[in-house]
């Protein structure tokens, strides 16, 4: 059976973000051809980033543009470990139906 092993993400920063990923949420970086693969050292999913040639944007709330999500059991706690690695993120409250969530 075929399954995912990795998603691909242009950005403008890829030394930034990998470090972010990092830091905050613990994951392990590895340079290769020009692009940081990011992974937990006990999952097969890697992150991989690649640099964009673009300049980052400022979204606003109209914007539409892609979210990426992290499940967890608890929200709360997460939101904690991560503000505690001095990271902004938003209360977390429920969003209609979909979930409880918050944003970074």
């Amino acid at each position: 059976m075929r399954k995912i092993s990795g998603l691909l993400f242009r950005v403008a920063d890829t030394e930034g973000l990998a470090t972010w990923y990092q830091n905050v949420l613990g994951m392990t970086i590895k340079k290769e051809g020009g692009k940081h693969l990011c992974k937990y050292d006990s999952q097969d999913l890697q992150l991989i980033l690649e640099k964009s040639g673009k300049a980052a944007t400022s979204q606003s709330g109209m914007s539409v543009y892609w979210k990426i999500g992290i499940g967890l059991p608890d929200v709360d706690l997460g939101r904690d470990k991560i503000m505690a690695k001095n990271t902004i993120i938003s209360e977390a409250a429920q969003f209609m139906e979909i979930g409880y969530l918050c944003h970074l």
